[in-house]
């Protein structure tokens, strides 16, 4: 399967155009969006929301509550309206929650997300803690993919946009298999890198030499650092999912949406996983 992310609040006419070439296999999970609302001191429409998921232009996997930051009341008030209007979100735990709302959570719920994960501190303590009373319960873990966590705990789902690394910063993520990513840059490629790094970029379908090229690392969403980025977390979300279950989802949750839904459904397509 290929797991992709998309945010309510990006989900304009070119990503609508770009889900038209989707693969068959392709699972699609929806956020509110709302964190990156918060972050730019804005609020979702709900009443926008809410026609969303009951009329998606294309076909949606799972969904998001509309949670608000911060304030675990409120974003359970937006739950029960969301379940009122005949829909079923995936219900968000945050810290600073009482641990006991879980198991209320998991009451309505075959699926709950952890958020508050990305950027904070104590964040490896917190998701300890929580999969200690989870247990074997279906957990999506929003942000976080440390993979030696991934690996013990075993979570349902989880997501990420490091595959956007090499159009945001420059720098790409490189898929050795067996779980190993390392990050490499331009840099890298001043002098021959090692033959490990050069194995890894074959096995994925590129020619070492076009990572010499100043061109195909900056001024394009598009080119070949980003496409070996996108290339390798395809293949690792492959790996992770055969070996643990866990589903790894590529967020493409930003303005550039149609462009990188885009890339992904070609390397893919490329990499014969659509």
């Amino acid at each position: 399967m290929l797991n992709i992310l998309l945010s309510f609040p990006y989900v304009d006419d070119g990503v609508i155009r770009a889900m038209g070439s989707a693969p068959d296999n392709v699972r699609i999970l929806l956020d509110s969006g709302a964190f990156t609302a918060w972050k730019a001191g804005t609020e979702i429409d709900f009443d926008a929301y809410i026609a969303f998921l009951k009329d998606p232009p294309f076909p949606i996997w799972r969904y998001m509550t509309l949670d608000v930051v911060g304030d675990p009341t409120r974003t359970e008030a937006n739950t029960k309206r969301l379940r009122d209007a005949g829909l079923n979100p995936i219900p968000i735990f945050t810290r600073g929650d009482s641990i006991d709302r879980i198991d209320e959570m998991y009451l309505d719920s075959d699926l709950v997300a952890l958020g508050g994960l990305v950027g904070t501190r104590g964040n490896t303590g917190f998701v300890r803690g929580v999969m200690r009373h989870i247990g074997d319960r279906r957990v999506h873990w929003l942000g976080f993919t440390r993979h030696q966590f991934l690996c013990y705990y075993r979570p349902y789902s989880v997501d990420a946009a490091n595959w956007q690394s090499a159009a945001r910063y420059g720098s790409s993520y490189l898929y050795h298999g067996r779980g190993k990513m390392t990050q490499i840059n331009r840099s890298d490629f001043h002098e021959k890198p090692s033959a490990e790094t050069m194995t890894a970029i074959r096995r994925l379908g590129f020619d070492p030499k076009l990572f010499q090229h100043e061109q195909n690392w900056r001024g394009s969403r598009t080119n070949f650092a980003v496409r070996l980025c996108a290339s390798s977390y395809i293949r690792y979300m492959q790996d992770l999912e055969r070996q643990t279950g866990t589903r790894f989802f590529m967020s493409c949750g930003c303005e550039a949406g149609e462009i990188y839904l885009t890339l992904v459904f070609e390397e893919a397509q490329r990499l014969r996983c659509g």
